[in-house]
């Protein structure tokens, strides 16, 4: 303990610690608690849990599939997001040439930025639906990322890497919009539950997709190229499930694209399904994204669509 508190950057990892439990107090004291259902089934073992995911799962997918692709996709995206800031520290120290103590106060600020971010960005999830906004985050970060794949020194780094990261924080934030949107009321736990648990199932893919590129191409650099991968794939995954494809065509794609991302991409390209935007949907309620209708349906401007519950 006297060695780590010797060392600045222990001193700030315990600091950030203590501030993060002393923020934590007002929610376990202040915030009310739902009382417990006694109508709720009791709890069950490690088999019985995933035996009701896979149930959760396979119903999800005979009720909306909808949910399903989204939950796939996001997973693969919202992964590309955390390598962003994961590998980020690594670069800006290796490529670019910042000292520590620069790379701290970057994070800082690329941290506001996405925050900032996400507040500007709600103002447009609110007016034209949260799926826009992902797909202008992920592109903007698409471009950022080619940019910083090329450009040297600190400078170019502050400015093309905080221009990346003010696409973080709305992405992040209009992903649980849209999930909110899709969901049907009194399921809220569940969806988010998988919404987790899907993310925790494609982690991998970022820190495996920047090693292969650092491994292939013998410099860190190539790791950003790793990244921008990521948002080939989102499209490349966008683009299968708004195909007219078999349903199992869909399926096999959409997994070979997330868990193998470079020859499943490569394949694709090849001789994958491309998305039809004439397709005709089938017909759901559509209303505002600030409103419920009749049986609980929720929609998003964006149009992704959840069919009405009938009793």
């Amino acid at each position: 303990l006297a060695r780590a508190l010797s060392s600045r950057g222990h001193r700030v990892a315990l600091f950030a610690a203590a501030w993060f439990a002393i923020s934590a107090l007002p929610v376990l004291f202040l915030v009310p608690e739902l009382p417990a259902d006694p109508t709720a089934t009791p709890r069950r073992g490690i088999v019985g849990a995933y035996r009701d995911l896979f149930a959760t799962i396979g119903s999800l997918w005979r009720e909306d599939r909808t949910v399903v692709w989204f939950l796939v996709s996001s997973a693969v995206f919202r992964d590309g997001l955390a390598a962003t800031f994961t590998f980020g520290a690594v670069l800006a120290h290796s490529v670019y040439g910042m000292s520590e103590s620069t790379v701290l106060l970057f994070g800082v600020a690329a941290n506001v930025v996405a925050a900032l971010g996400a507040v500007i960005a709600g103002r447009f999830d609110d007016r034209i639906g949260p799926k826009p906004v992902i797909v202008t985050c992920l592109a903007g970060m698409l471009i950022a990322g080619t940019v910083l794949l090329f450009v040297r020194g600190e400078a170019m780094f502050w400015i093309f890497g905080l221009m990346l990261t003010v696409f973080v924080g709305p992405a992040q934030s209009s992903a649980r919009s849209m999930l909110a949107r899709m969901t049907v009321p009194g399921r809220e736990g569940q969806m988010f539950g998988l919404y987790q648990t899907t993310g925790r199932a494609a982690s991998f893919l970022g820190p495996a997709l920047f090693g292969l590129f650092v491994w292939v191409f013998g410099t860190d650099r190539a790791g950003i190229g790793g990244i921008i991968l990521f948002a080939l794939d989102i499209w490349a995954i966008a683009s299968v499930i708004n195909s007219n494809a078999e349903r199992s065509s869909k399926i096999i794609w959409t997994l070979v694209i997330a868990f193998l991302p470079v020859i499943g991409l490569i394949a694709w390209a090849a001789a994958g399904p491309r998305g039809n935007r004439s397709a005709t949907a089938p017909t759901h309620t559509s209303v505002s994204s600030s409103r419920a209708v009749s049986g609980g349906s929720i929609a998003s401007a964006s149009g992704v669509y959840v069919p009405e519950i009938t009793s």
